[in-house]
């Protein structure tokens, strides 16, 4: 089960689909590289037979930590309680996963003898047939859940506005040069929408019937519509309209208003 739940963190972090999630401060987290790390070479220890006792009270401790950690998230509510990473498993499964195997291992430490203490020599055939086995799983959970072909589909972002607040916008980057430079200079509000959605177009009504030097002072208004039917999509009036460039389909809860500063986000609201 450990060597399993490797497979599928590695491949959930190799592989994450077509989907991604522009954000600017959140750098790539170790975390999730250590957790596996750490899995995978407790199952190796459970595998080789070193110092056995020892290593069933570190995986009995482990599995205590785990059933406490999906006992909270099946109480909070959650659908998936993330010990599986690309497998998405609901929280109550995971807890009587884990109950029953720490159940099992806590009845099978008691009968382990004194005599499981001794140290293997590193070159036993029960070393190295451990290191493979325990290297196949997770290595066949990455090519099984890896992308087959995602060539003619389009990637899926996810824009992270609440996390670009104090760095610089990150849309910049997909925009035209001309329109990123202007907007690295001066006060702009940009509208993230969707024309078909109704609650943009009730945003859009209301910046259409207000004039735009009224709305903030020295500021302009901005517009990315992230609507993928945009053949017959009526101009705005008085709103500079930027389109993002790339074959991606990006995604938002909109609308939103992101207040830029010299290219800068100062602050986004979700209207």
């Amino acid at each position: 089960m450990l060597l399993t739940a490797v497979g599928f963190k590695v491949a959930s972090l190799l592989h994450p689909g077509t989907a991604e999630i522009l954000r600017t401060h959140a750098a790539p987290q170790p975390w999730p590289w250590l957790a596996a790390l750490t899995q995978w070479l407790i199952a190796l220890w459970l595998l080789t037979g070193l110092t056995a006792t020892w290593a069933a009270r570190i995986t009995l401790a482990l599995l205590t930590l785990f059933l406490a950690i999906a006992s909270y998230h099946w109480y909070a509510g959650a659908a998936d309680c993330g010990c599986f990473g690309a497998v998405a498993v609901h929280p109550k499964w995971t807890v009587l996963l884990d109950g029953v195997m720490l159940v099992g291992m806590g009845l099978g430490t008691t009968s382990l003898r004194s005599t499981s203490h001794h140290l293997l020599n590193l070159k036993s055939p029960r070393i190295i047939l451990a290191l493979a086995f325990s290297l196949s799983i997770p290595v066949s959970a990455v090519f099984a859940l890896a992308p087959q072909s995602n060539v003619d589909s389009p990637k899926t972002v996810f824009l992270d506005v609440d996390n670009w607040i104090g760095g610089r916008c990150p849309l910049l980057d997909y925009l035209e040069e001309t329109s990123a430079e202007h907007i690295s200079k001066g006060n702009f509000r940009l509208l993230l929408v969707d024309r078909t959605c109704v609650r943009c177009q009730t945003l859009l009504g209301q910046y259409q019937s207000t004039p735009i030097n009224s709305l903030s002072k020295n500021s302009r208004a901005l517009i990315i519509d992230l609507s993928t039917t945009s053949d017959a999509r009526p101009p705005i009036e008085s709103i500079q309209e930027l389109r993002l460039h790339g074959a991606a389909r990006y995604v938002a809860q909109v609308p939103i208003e992101i207040f830029i500063i010299d290219g800068v986000v100062a602050s986004v609201e979700h209207r």
